[in-house]
């Protein structure tokens, strides 16, 4: 679809309506752009691949010596903790980072050139509060 034709352009309209046009002039736009808000993101996702590897690591850890000892029932392990203490920390990380780009980009969050990749984002924080609300 070309831009002012379709569904896109309708989407748009109404989204600009909602949340607004970005104002380059506002703090929160200039955090949202900013170089130390990208370096900050990219290392908490990369400290997060970390945790989830540590946390499988653990988990077959738990799966090898349950199997090993013949028992059935897995006790309160180091994963179990390790996943509770961390992924809050994560969890309140996206969460910020998601409020913080769509109040800076606001309409340009759902349309704009990095709008796969926000979407991908939200995606996995609604995956991530689901997934913690679920145990």
């Amino acid at each position: 679809l070309q831009r002012g034709h379709g569904c896109l352009a309708f989407l748009r309209a109404r989204a600009t309506e909602i949340l607004g046009i970005p104002n380059p002039d506002s703090r929160i736009t200039k955090l949202a752009e900013s170089f130390g808000f990208a370096l900050v993101s990219v290392v908490m996702s990369l400290a997060n691949g970390v945790a989830i590897a540590i946390d499988a690591d653990l988990a077959v850890g738990d799966a090898v010596g349950l199997a090993m000892a013949g028992e059935q029932q897995l006790v309160e392990s180091e994963r179990v903790v390790w996943h509770e203490a961390v992924q809050p920390i994560f969890l309140v990380w996206l969460t910020l980072e998601f409020l913080v780009q769509l109040l800076g980009n606001r309409v340009d969050y759902f349309f704009g050139p990095g709008r796969h990749w926000n979407l991908f984002d939200l995606s996995l924080l609604v995956a991530s509060v689901f997934a913690t609300m679920g145990g």
